[in-house]
């Protein structure tokens, strides 16, 4: 993040883009995929499933 602040200044040439949004966005994004794995480690299992073993087969094999 300090990069992007030292670089809040800068533009870039051809699309005149802040390069504090360049910069900023891989830290952001890191962020949330913290977020996301933290949120996943810590969530409930799932429930058991259902469907397994009820004999339902699929077609073709008659």
């Amino acid at each position: 993040m300090k990069l992007a602040i030292v670089n809040s200044l800068l533009t870039s040439p051809a699309l005149e883009l802040n390069l504090a949004w360049l910069y900023a966005a891989p830290a952001v994004g890191g962020a949330l995929i913290v977020l996301y794995g933290l949120a996943a480690a810590f969530a409930p299992p799932p429930p058991p499933d259902v469907f397994h073993g009820s004999g339902v087969a699929a077609a073709g094999n008659d």
